[in-house]
């Protein structure tokens, strides 16, 4: 399955906190409905949602909205723009609440998601399935191999990558073990448009999803992230904003063990 098109499933759905439990622990991703799809995506431990001042100006980017995949070529390794992000509360979307800007504080709001993990997976490809993929297809990419740890950057105001430069953030993001204290940078950043916009729009209506690749191993074959790892924290700083959270790696575990 090409990686473009494995990217456009990647960010399904728009939502916030909207129910108690673990679906990715009580039942198999088959019996997943939109709700469990949702609360995988945007509030489990792949999910971190990343909550900041804008000093940009908190206009909100791009309306988000409850919707299908993105066509293939837009949206990246999440889906449509952005797989859910919620503003100004848990099901709001669209740009930061109006008392943060009549406060004079107005908010930005992104979610960090490891989307190379398999329930990640599994809730991209079940997202699809409700909105109409064929099951076959959409469970290609939950089949696939994926070599590399994938992270991806979504939000309701995507204004600090405007003007990034995808070799710069190589140098400004990093995954810090908390353990052993070692930084390790993305092997590639990819700044993905929706496939209904050109590459060359401006402002933050053209961006719907940037996307981190980190190694696995070392350069001398040692595991980035060891078994016994608890925690590993992602920092991106661009235009004047730092993306910063912390994935708790041994709550990331499935049915099949640690997912990474």
């Amino acid at each position: 399955m090409p990686k473009r098109v494995v990217a456009t499933l990647a960010v399904v759905l728009l939502a916030g906190n909207l129910f108690a439990g673990d679906p990715w622990k009580d039942k198999s991703y088959k019996q997943w409905d939109e709700k469990d799809v949702r609360r995988v995506l945007m509030d489990s431990p792949w999910a971190k949602e990343v909550r900041m001042d804008a000093p940009w100006g908190g206009s909100g980017g791009r309306g988000m909205a409850p919707g299908g995949p993105a066509p293939a070529g837009g949206g990246g390794y999440g889906g449509s723009p952005a797989g859910g992000m919620p503003t100004g509360g848990a099901q709001s979307g669209g740009r930061a609440s109006e008392t943060d800007q009549e406060a004079g504080s107005p908010q930005a709001i992104f979610v960090v998601r490891w989307v190379s993990s398999r329930a990640v997976r599994e809730a991209m490809a079940r997202g699809a399935v409700l909105r109409g993929t064929p099951e076959a297809e959409a469970e290609q990419l939950i089949a696939q191999d994926v070599p590399e740890y994938v992270l991806v950057v979504l939000g309701t105001d995507m204004t600090p990558f405007v003007k990034a430069d995808e070799n710069a953030l190589k140098g400004k993001s990093y995954l810090l073990i908390k353990k052993t204290k070692a930084k390790f940078a993305p092997t590639r950043v990819e700044i993905q448009h929706p496939r209904s916009s050109p590459d060359e729009a401006a402002g933050a209506s053209g961006i719907s999803a940037v996307v981190f690749y980190f190694a696995k191993k070392t350069p001398t074959g040692e595991p980035v992230l060891a078994a016994s790892e608890k925690s590993a924290e992602f920092v991106c700083d661009v235009g004047g904003a730092q993306i910063k959270t912390t994935f708790e790696l041994q709550k990331m575990a499935g049915p099949q063990g640690l997912d990474w």
